[in-house]
């Protein structure tokens, strides 16, 4: 591992600039970051926080990982109905550390079993950092870093020397995410988020059939396209989603 102390400023602007000039992200952002030790990233939108207390963080939220294949088959999306660091996040705290929150924690027997798996993957070390919060919806965005297995003296040590360096780079994946439409979480497609527009201003799928040259049949087709690529349980849901994240901008 090899972490450039100096010229930060300057790296920093670099990232920056060579992020928007190719619109990637993730893989800027997160090569960035593996010079501090980090191994996997979870980034996770969640526009509402009503909706994640009503049917949890896994429906209501959108997210993208790099942590490995092993953790999606033995935790999965559903561990952030569960896992504390996402609950601490999502009820206003700004940096939570994985390791810290495991001790003196009471667990449900479903936590424990998801926690033991994360721990045989070496994944017990690790932060959270919120991003963003959006006043008006309650959501949040943020992101995870795992620092697999690292001992936590190490962590510390990393931490107390960069974590300044750390967490901007985690705003900048942020907001370049959200900047570019979640393009590289959702994927939603240009016509899709062109439907979405027309929805959010008041006009009927007939509407935007006769405008756009389709079927009737072909735009509901984009609106169910969307709003499985945004879980959203209904159009209107579908539609703030993407108001609340931006989306629509140009």
């Amino acid at each position: 591992m090899s972490i450039r102390t100096e010229n930060y400023h300057q790296s920093t602007v670099q990232l920056a600039e060579a992020c928007k000039a190719s619109g990637a992200y993730w893989p800027h952002c997160h090569r960035a970051l593996e010079q501090y030790g980090v191994t996997s990233i979870c980034h996770l939108s969640l526009p509402f926080k009503h909706e994640a207390s009503l049917h949890g963080v896994s429906k209501a939220s959108l997210y993208k990982t790099s942590h490995p294949e092993e953790w999606q088959s033995a935790v999965g999306q559903q561990s952030l109905d569960y896992d504390l660091s996402v609950e601490l996040i999502t009820t206003g705290a700004q940096v939570v550390f994985w390791h810290e929150i495991r001790h003196g924690q009471p667990f449900s027997q479903l936590q424990h079993q998801l926690n033991e798996a994360e721990l045989d993957l070496g994944m017990n070390v690790g932060v959270s950092v919120m991003s963003r919060q959006f006043e008006a919806s309650g959501g949040i965005t943020g992101v995870g870093l795992c620092f697999a297995d690292m001992k936590p003296e190490e962590f510390r040590r990393i931490w107390a020397e960069h974590a300044d360096r750390i967490t901007d780079t985690t705003r900048l994946l942020d907001a370049g995410l959200i900047d570019n439409g979640l393009r590289e979480v959702i994927g939603l497609a240009p016509r899709e988020r062109e439907v979405l527009c027309y929805l959010a201003a008041g006009y009927r799928v007939a509407d935007i059939a006769k405008a756009l040259h389709k079927s009737p049949k072909t735009i509901e087709k984009y609106v169910d396209s969307a709003k499985l690529k945004l879980k959203a349980s209904t159009r209107d849901n579908a539609i703030a989603k993407a108001l609340v994240l931006n989306l629509l901008e140009e």
